[in-house]
């Protein structure tokens, strides 16, 4: 009898999990769609913004690829919260978008009160505007370390390989929660708003912080290169429909590197929106689904004759 692939073992303890969560997935999902769809909105009223002002920053909002982000990975979460098996995947791709597009909207909306003028003060009783502004400060670190350390180790079903591949997911939510509080914290400006100083920073903490953020940038990078590697060892002990998915992904990422290695504004977008685009093709369907060979044809045995 052939011995069972670390791969196989995975998908059945995923597939024993998801029967036993499939009454929370289905009346999660409708609360799910729901949040990605005010993320959807949000990320529209953020491009829309620039133009009910006539304030011309529509290009720098776009300078960053956090509207991409937004509509892209709340699309893609909403497609994969309604199958049992991609539910917690899709949790996470929404909460990608989600953060996301309150970073692009609170830019935004920072933006058009200041009439596009990032170098000016707010005017008084501008709360909101100051929230917004606040945001863009720090918002962009917990998608850029989600998308980069966690999304690729968990994929194609929410999941990391074994409870030893925990550890790195571990290390990257406490860089996420130091990195958060650093930029939210931090004195000065806020983001691109040169007039726009923190309304809650901290010197001190700050100040005592600086050695620890130094450290965070670095054991992100090393994440990064073990959230790649878990891709590797996951396609290498795959097969049949775990190694399909596994690989539907690397060609998504494949091509969106080599966009983003061509340097232009023009493709960052659809460089950004290909890494989830290879879950909606990968994700949805379920361990042993596919088959990389046809089942043996069984031939009835002929009755000897005398």
């Amino acid at each position: 009898m052939r011995a069972a692939m670390p791969g196989n073992a995975a998908a059945r303890s995923y597939g024993s999990h998801v029967m036993r969560h499939r009454v929370v997935s289905r009346a999660g999902s409708l609360v799910a769609r729901a949040v990605a769809v005010c993320a959807v909105l949000l990320a529209l009223m953020a491009v829309l913004l620039p133009f009910l002002g006539d304030h011309d920053y529509l290009r720098d909002l776009l300078g960053t690829p956090e509207v991409s982000l937004a509509l892209s990975f709340s699309v893609v979460g909403f497609i994969l919260v309604g199958r049992a098996h991609a539910y917690p995947m899709g949790w996470l791709v929404i909460g990608i978008g989600v953060i996301s597009a309150v970073y692009a909207c609170g830019t935004s909306y920072a933006a058009f009160v200041l009439g596009g003028d990032t170098g000016a003060s707010l005017p008084a009783g501008s709360s909101l505007a100051m929230a917004g502004a606040w945001v863009s400060n720090w918002a962009w670190f917990p998608a850029s370390v989600l998308v980069a350390t966690v999304y690729p180790q968990v994929l194609p079903y929410g999941r990391p390989l074994s409870p030893l591949w925990r550890i790195p997911l571990v290390v990257a939510v406490a860089c996420l929660a130091v990195g958060v509080l650093d930029r939210a914290t931090e004195p000065g400006a806020l983001g691109p708003f040169r007039g726009v100083d923190n309304p809650l920073a901290w010197p001190a903490l700050h100040d005592a912080g600086v050695p620890v953020w130094r450290g965070v940038q670095v054991v992100v990078v090393g994440l990064i290169i073990v959230a790649a590697l878990s891709l590797v060892v996951r396609f290498v002990r795959s097969e049949g429909v775990d190694r399909w998915q596994v690989g539907w992904f690397g060609y998504a990422v494949g091509i969106a590197v080599l966009l983003a290695f061509a340097a232009s504004p023009a493709l960052t977008h659809p460089a950004v929106m290909l890494v989830p685009a290879g879950l909606v093709v990968a994700a949805p369907r379920p361990p042993g689904r596919r088959r990389t060979t046809p089942p043996a044809r069984h031939v009835p045995k002929r009755r000897a004759t005398h």
